[in-house]
């Protein structure tokens, strides 16, 4: 645990970021993006595709289920668009590491019952975002989506804001003036 506050039993936020496209929301409280900054709209990408989708809900509400939903939805892409790599392109970012490690779960197992021919949750969700896909379409393509991911794990991005910060400051270190061994101080 990193000691931040919005683990079990409290409220917290979720984020996916997707340099492509996303689309589609279901109708559930914790499944209605809000934009941040008192509701400004999301910010667009180009061709008009969402870049940032930020999910707010209290305890229980059923945000990773929602987050799980949302990113299996960009993992699978649309109806015929390619989307076996687009692991690679998907940030999913938490407060804390026990949800980082729930979520990277949750997606894991959820692919897996796909792939199985287990129960899934998302099944009927992913065939009406597929255009009407049969099953057995759906649960192929898991199948290919879960060996690509596990062949290539340390792309399948979940992290920690605080990770996702230190990635994004240790990629640009020399730009800002910083030598490659600093070191940061938490106050505690």
């Amino acid at each position: 645990p990193d000691g931040r506050s919005g683990g079990a039993g409290q409220g917290a936020e979720g984020a996916l970021r997707r340099g492509r496209g996303d689309e589609g929301r279901g109708d559930h409280p914790a499944r209605r993006p809000q934009a941040k900054g008192g509701g400004h709209p999301p910010e667009r990408g180009l061709r008009g595709a969402r870049m940032l989708t930020v999910y707010r809900a209290s305890a229980g509400a059923g945000k990773t289920h929602t987050l799980t939903g949302e990113y299996l939805k960009m993992l699978f892409g649309g109806n015929g668009q390619e989307g076996e790599a687009t692991y690679r392109h998907i940030l999913a970012v938490t407060f804390t590491n026990k949800a980082t490690a729930e979520m990277k779960d949750r997606i894991v197992r959820d692919l897996y019952a796909l792939a199985s021919g287990g129960r899934s949750g998302h099944l009927e969700m992913l065939r009406a975002h597929l255009g009407g896909a049969t099953e057995t379409d759906v649960r192929t393509r898991a199948r290919t989506l879960l060996v690509r991911m596990l062949h290539d794990y340390a792309a399948f991005n979940v992290s920690t804001i605080d990770h996702f910060f230190q990635q994004t400051l240790r990629a640009f270190v020399r730009e800002i003036g910083l030598q490659g061994n600093y070191v940061v101080e938490l106050d505690a």
